[in-house]
């Protein structure tokens, strides 16, 4: 078949058809301006939002607002992350880059909500060297797969391979826009398809499907850098791979508060129910969510993984009691972990945002040989990290 003949599919209002030479392929794309002038035919705008602005006051028969009830069932998965943190991090993986195809399989790329990943890496898509970024976005009134494409309910999906220089406003007229047959989820196989064939996969995925997510990465074997609940450690599809060194955490500081960009529905619920600085905080006029358990998690090497902890305390039984149930001492504090100990220590979970695997190895995790959780004359600390040394330790900073 010609690749140049052009296909027999309906071309949705304010698209055009067209081919691009880079890829050799067909592809759809907005009209240059078009919806800039009509917002509200952006197909990629859930339809709550819209029903939440037209319906702010749709009370239940319990007198309770529908709409807020439906935001705080939503809230955990309706976090984006701010430009500002996506930047701060990504500067430590510019070397794992080049000559790759990016993948961000929950970004919106243009016009409401879009993604701060996908405007990250166009800006700085020749910088970085990078071949391909590609987007896709969900859209939560689709459907599993369809005969036929219904643009009111497929998902999208986004190519950029380079066309303008870095700095360059781009159009979305000059993004190559592909309508997909299925709802643009993760796990769709269509996504799937995608994730299979790119190099490295990055994103903020919804926190409730975080065991999902991570689990098709592993899968089909993918270098990625994607934020989660620091609560994700504690799973048991996660630790083991943390102790085996097949994922780690990523550069930012763990204890540190993350802000996110949250719906107008949601910025609401937290008002209403949270104090600022507790659920949320004003920032630049806006109200942003305050996450204070997120983390990245990744598989790309940076240079805070090769660090090691100086420590300064010594050994003694008095300080460090052993658990009831298995043979290690507790140590309370990162800090407090003895230079001159060479059994196994339970240490804080935290320890995890230090992590060396030259300097320690993580043998186990929260539990003692009775399979219950270890304690310390009858008492539980919270979850512990079973280490012990593997190298010799420096003792001066």
């Amino acid at each position: 078949m010609d690749s140049r003949k052009k296909p027999n599919i309906k071309v949705p209002e304010g698209f055009e058809l067209f081919f691009n030479s880079i890829t050799g392929n067909w592809a759809l794309r907005p009209i240059k301006g078009y919806s800039t002038k009509y917002i509200r035919k952006d197909t990629f705008v859930p339809r709550q939002v819209n029903e939440s602005i037209q319906n702010e006051n749709n009370i239940d028969g319990n007198g309770k607002n529908k709409n807020l009830t439906k935001a705080r069932n939503r809230k955990n998965d309706e976090f984006y992350t701010r430009l500002e943190d996506i930047t701060s991090e990504m500067q430590h993986y510019k070397q794992h880059f080049s000559g790759k195809v990016i993948y961000c399989p929950c970004d919106k790329l243009f016009n409401v909500g879009r993604s701060n990943f996908g405007r990250y890496f166009l800006g700085k898509f020749h910088s970085l060297g990078i071949k391909k970024l590609i987007c896709t976005q969900y859209n939560p009134n689709g459907f599993g797969i369809a005969t036929e494409y219904d643009f009111e309910k497929c998902g999208i999906k986004w190519e950029y391979n380079g066309e303008k220089a870095d700095g360059d406003f781009i159009d979305e007229s000059e993004i190559d826009t592909y309508f997909l047959k299925g709802d643009g989820s993760f796990d769709s196989p269509e996504c799937r398809e995608i994730m299979k064939n790119c190099d490295i996969v990055i994103t903020n995925p919804p926190f409730s499907l975080f065991r999902k997510f991570i689990a098709q990465i592993m899968e089909f074997n993918k270098k990625f850098i994607i934020l989660g609940n620091m609560n994700a450690l504690t799973y048991k599809e996660v630790f083991p791979l943390i102790k085996e060194n097949k994922i780690w955490l990523g550069y930012r500081n763990l204890g540190s508060d993350m802000f996110f960009e949250i719906t107008d529905e949601y910025k609401k619920v937290i008002v209403k129910e949270k104090k600022e600085g507790s659920g949320w905080k004003e920032i630049d006029g806006e109200v942003m969510g305050r996450v204070a358990n997120a983390c990245w998690y990744t598989n790309l090497e940076h240079t805070k993984r090769k660090e090691k902890i100086y420590l300064e305390k010594t050994y003694n039984p008095t300080d460090y009691p052993k658990y009831d149930n298995y043979d290690a001492i507790n140590v309370n504090r990162i800090e407090d972990i003895p230079k001159d100990y060479d059994g196994i220590m339970g240490v804080p979970i935290t320890y995890l945002g230090k992590y060396n695997p030259n300097q320690f190895e993580i043998i186990k995790f929260r539990k003692g040989d009775d399979d219950k959780d270890l304690s310390v004359n009858g008492k539980c600390p919270y979850f512990r990290i079973l280490i012990r040394k593997i190298s010799e330790l420096p003792t001066e900073k």
